[in-house]
């Protein structure tokens, strides 16, 4: 069982210098935050995310559970997905929120966390677009129109239902491909 962890302000560049652990930290808002274990369907929602997205590519670059830096707001965030626009000079310098056409978060047991704090933030970062699969509801919230105060559209998906990314509006998902 993990240690619960000290709450400590730090900057990005001092988080980057823990470098890898064993645990599954995230920075939001200049705080380490100890991410959820990822389950069966968890994985299982990501892979499908995968597979669906990657008929865009190259149109984009497919980033899971990497860091998306946000400099503004001092956090460093693990999308479960996030759709990148394409760009050579990755090596040189990691992802930031303004190289993301859309941001997807995968909850099963985090989905307060990641409706209340991460969407507000993705919106204050000025990313176009935010998907939150929430497992437990079999639901595709999708978040548009950022603004500073958190996005200003905000739509259910549900089964049965299909979805377009604002950024590629002539390709859907249907919500049972990405549910799985």
């Amino acid at each position: 069982m993990a240690v619960p962890i000290q709450k400590q302000r730090v900057t990005i560049e001092e988080f980057k210098q823990f470098g890898e652990t064993e645990e599954r930290l995230e920075l939001l808002y200049g705080e380490i935050v100890e991410m959820s274990p990822i389950g069966p369907r968890h994985i299982a929602c990501l892979v499908h995310l995968i597979k669906a997205f990657g008929g865009l590519m190259p149109r984009v670059l497919l980033s899971p559970q990497n860091p998306l830096e946000i400099p503004g707001l001092e956090s460093l965030p693990h999308p479960d997905l996030v759709l990148l626009k394409p760009r050579g000079d990755l090596a040189q310098s990691a992802p930031a929120a303004k190289d993301a056409f859309l941001v997807i978060e995968v909850a099963d047991s985090s989905f307060a966390m990641d409706r209340d704090t991460k969407i507000p933030m993705y919106a204050k970062a000025n990313i176009p677009e935010s998907w939150l699969v929430d497992l437990k509801s079999d639901t595709v919230w999708v978040y548009r129109q950022p603004s500073p105060m958190g996005y200003r559209d905000m739509r259910p998906y549900r089964r049965g239902e299909s979805i377009a990314p604002e950024a590629f509006p002539e390709t859907a998902f249907a919500i049972d491909e990405i549910l799985g």
